[in-house]
């Protein structure tokens, strides 16, 4: 018995369900390598810039970058299914085409 009258319980610890935390990418050829075991790429779109969000079976991968390179990266992708997003309110979003 531990303390305050906890005990282990004796179940086994489903380690294979566990999720995993999403991991950071650093540059767009890391990317590229991902991009074919995904099966999925969110974009998320912000005044800061763009998140590539990409679901392998494993884990989930992000990288940030501008609007540029996202346009470039998301041009090259083939059978991997895009979901856009976006984290900017609508009035600016109008404003911005309106440029």
């Amino acid at each position: 018995m531990l303390k305050d009258g906890w005990t282990r319980s004796k179940a086994p610890i489903p380690w294979k369900r566990i999720e995993k935390m999403p991991r950071q990418i650093r540059d767009a050829e890391q990317f590229q390598k991902l991009v074919t075991k995904a099966h999925e790429c969110r974009v998320v779109r912000s005044s800061a810039g763009v998140k590539l969000k990409l679901r392998t079976p494993e884990r989930l991968y992000t990288y940030s970058t501008n609007e540029d390179e996202a346009e470039d990266l998301l041009k090259s992708l083939k059978d991997v299914e895009v979901i856009e997003l976006s984290r900017i309110p609508k009035e600016k979003e109008e404003e911005k085409k309106k440029e």
